[in-house]
């Protein structure tokens, strides 16, 4: 299934910014009317949920990504400077042994 197939099983229009209360509102309109215990189809049922977990990890794919993109730059700077301090630390207890008697 691809985002295009996706979004017409759930009858929305492809071109559109997809958010997650879009599509948690589509499928709950879909599912009452599709769902087997309300005398739905099931083939109906399953391509709706096929559609929406599709559709629900594809926009939750880059929120993941950049957090972790965001937690490797976090953690490279927190390095950094955790060096430098280490760095100028080394320093001055080196310079205060030196000129203690």
């Amino acid at each position: 299934m691809n985002r295009i197939e996706a979004c017409q099983a759930l009858r929305l229009n492809d071109n559109q910014v997809l958010d997650l209360g879009i599509i948690k509102k589509a499928y709950r309109k879909l599912s009452k009317v599709h769902h087997p215990d309300k005398g739905g189809n099931n083939e109906s049922m399953i391509l709706i949920n096929q559609a929406y977990r599709f559709l629900i990890t594809d926009i939750q794919k880059p929120i993941i990504e950049n957090s972790t993109s965001s937690l490797c730059l976090f953690n490279d700077l927190f390095n950094f400077m955790l060096a430098n301090y280490l760095l100028a630390y080394s320093r001055y207890t080196a310079t205060v042994c030196n000129t203690l008697p």
